[in-house]
């Protein structure tokens, strides 16, 4: 049994706790060295580069914030880490992190922001199983994660941001997001990904941002968006994408900058029962840098649009339409959008 203090052994080493017991396992044929860590083991802000062992994870459940700030750990060996049940933070920050051993999370309920800006990770391996609840930010500003295994997410309710700013990302696994109800820029500024699984999204809320800056999509592929509230910057700064599926906007109460910058956007199916959620204040459907869009789909738009006068609503709800579109407008196509209760 050794005692490690602020002073470190054979690192500099810096254990939050003032002193913490540590037992030493030495294999005499390989002459590895293991640390059974007990529970609560903190490593913080420690300015280490490598740890000279194995962490024998065996009595930690906890490891929430274990390496977090760790800025100049490159790597990690880790064994017997199926005790754990929850791992927020654990690696949040170690910016130069290239290496971590495989995981298994198969009792983790939450890995939120787990390796949240580990910006130099290129590949992770982790089993996860239906006990995961929270994965939001997980892999947040993972600037250069190109690989990723596929892990459970069955019973997962929190995304939010959980591939924010994974700049290098070309794909993503398939992933169950059936009792996901917040997807905030889950892709955000994911602009090396060049296609999207199918995603379940039949019970999430929360889309806001969800494609913001994919610069790489061409399309999207069919989405329930039945229960979302807010579309503000789903699509924003997405300049390749050609083509939308139609959406259900039918609880849809905020449409800001949902389409800036679509400039490359010609087809577009339609946002079904938008304004059937309004309130009586101005909204905007702003459609004006669809400089690309179709007549076709433009109409698709405005025939699918909610009858705002079954609702009573007094305000003004504007759409701003292409002008190369408004030019050849009959009065007939504007009528039906005006006859909605809808200002061209």
């Amino acid at each position: 049994m050794i005692i490690l203090d602020k002073k470190g052994v054979d690192t500099d080493i810096f254990i939050q706790k003032s002193q913490l017991s540590i037992e030493i396992d030495t294999t005499p044929e390989e002459g590895e060295i293991i640390w059974n860590l007990p529970n609560g083991t903190k490593f913080y802000n420690s300015s280490f580069t490598n740890i000279p062992a194995t962490l024998n994870l065996e009595a930690v459940d906890n490891a929430d914030r274990m390496f977090e700030s760790c800025s100049n750990l490159e790597s990690v060996n880790i064994i017997n880490s199926t005790n754990l049940t929850t791992a927020l933070n654990m690696f949040k920050d170690c910016e130069n992190l290239q290496y971590v051993s495989p995981l298994n999370l198969s009792n983790c309920t939450t890995t939120q922001n787990m390796f949240n800006s580990c910006e130099k990770l290129e590949s992770v391996d982790i089993t996860t199983s239906d006990k995961l609840t929270n994965a939001k930010s997980m892999f947040r500003e993972c600037n250069n994660l190109t690989s990723l295994t596929e892990f459970i997410t069955t019973n997962v309710t929190d995304m939010n941001g959980i591939f924010f700013n994974c700049g290098s990302l070309t794909s993503i696994p398939e992933l169950d997001c059936s009792n996901v109800t917040d997807m905030g820029n889950a892709f955000g500024y994911c602009k090396s990904l060049t296609s999207i699984p199918e995603l379940n999204t039949s019970n999430v809320t929360v889309i806001v941002g969800l494609f913001n800056n994919c610069t790489g999509l061409t399309t999207i592929p069919e989405l329930n968006t039945s229960k979302a509230n807010s579309m503000n910057g789903l699509f924003r700064d997405c300049w390749n994408l050609i083509s939308l599926p139609e959406l259900n906007c039918s609880n849809v109460t905020d449409m800001s900058e949902m389409l800036l910058n679509c400039r490359k956007l010609i087809n577009v199916g339609g946002f079904t029962d938008l304004g059937k959620a309004f309130t009586n204040k101005n909204y905007t459907l702003d459609l004006s840098d669809l400089i690309a869009l179709t007549k076709e789909s433009f109409l698709n738009i405005i025939n699918k649009l909610y009858n705002l006068n079954d609702i009573g609503y007094t305000s003004v709800a504007y759409i701003t339409v292409p002008q190369h579109i408004y030019q050849t407008l009959t009065d007939e196509e504007k009528a039906i959008a005006t006859n909605k209760g809808w200002t061209l």
